[in-house]
């Protein structure tokens, strides 16, 4: 049922959005500014509808084990790196400093599905800033040549997380206590999806945090590319 009603969902919402985009671009003539803006607010709770409806679509792919990876090889930083510039608008006009520091010694490729990873890793950034009221947001890559392994931490000066939820916060329809007052929507779906991707490419994810108020730290560990002598 949720696979059928997600589906039949996401056609007609598509071309809503389709249509409010071109009216806000203009391209059905100037509209009044009451309008416009108006439009414009309808554009962007579609657009968080349309997240809500391709998290549960996510869900019943990794239920039903029909969830597909499209495996190619790309460098990590770059990926992170496009993400973050993408989401640095939105930090400023919540009045953050988002900011991303490559630490890594070597180049950090690896064989994984390109949109899957920049999915996780929007989700995670973007959480951050809605859940960061004032202060930053800092993201950070670092290899560990050792075991072969690219650690990226998304940090933030946020609302904080207790010790007694970490243990639950990726299972499903799971919010942090008090997430619900900083940002009424969400499902409760985004983390669970995540540490599904996350260990599909055989990786690891979690969170650490010194409590409620204190900001919190989403850690992600990928295995890079093997370097093959010649």
């Amino acid at each position: 049922f949720l696979s059928i009603a997600t589906h039949q969902l996401r056609g007609p919402l598509a071309g809503i959005r389709g249509h409010l985009s071109l009216i806000i671009d203009g391209s059905y003539g100037k509209m009044p500014e009451e309008v416009l803006g108006v439009i414009t607010k309808i554009f962007a709770s579609s657009g968080l509808l349309a997240q809500t409806i391709n998290d549960f679509l996510n869900v019943s792919r990794i239920e039903q084990g029909s969830m597909q990876y499209e495996m190619k090889i790309f460098e990590c930083h770059t990926l992170i790196a496009d993400v973050v510039e993408d989401l640095i608008p939105l930090a400023a006009k919540a009045k953050l400093e988002l900011t991303f520091v490559n630490k890594s010694s070597n180049s950090c490729m690896i064989n994984a599905d390109y949109a899957k990873l920049r999915h996780i890793f929007f989700n995670l950034i973007d959480n951050a800033i809605k859940y960061t009221e004032e202060g930053w947001i800092k993201v950070a890559l670092s290899d560990n040549p050792k075991d072969g392994t690219m650690r990226i931490e998304v940090s933030d000066s946020g609302i904080g997380i207790s010790t007694d939820e970490i243990d639950n916060l990726f299972q499903k329809f799971v919010r942090a206590q008090g997430a619900s007052k900083v940002n009424v929507n969400g499902t409760g779906l985004g983390l669970y999806v995540a540490r599904q991707m996350v260990e599909a490419h055989s990786g690891k994810i979690w969170v650490e945090s010194e409590g409620k108020g204190k900001g919190s730290t989403f850690v992600i560990e990928l295995p890079m590319m093997k370097k093959t002598g010649k």
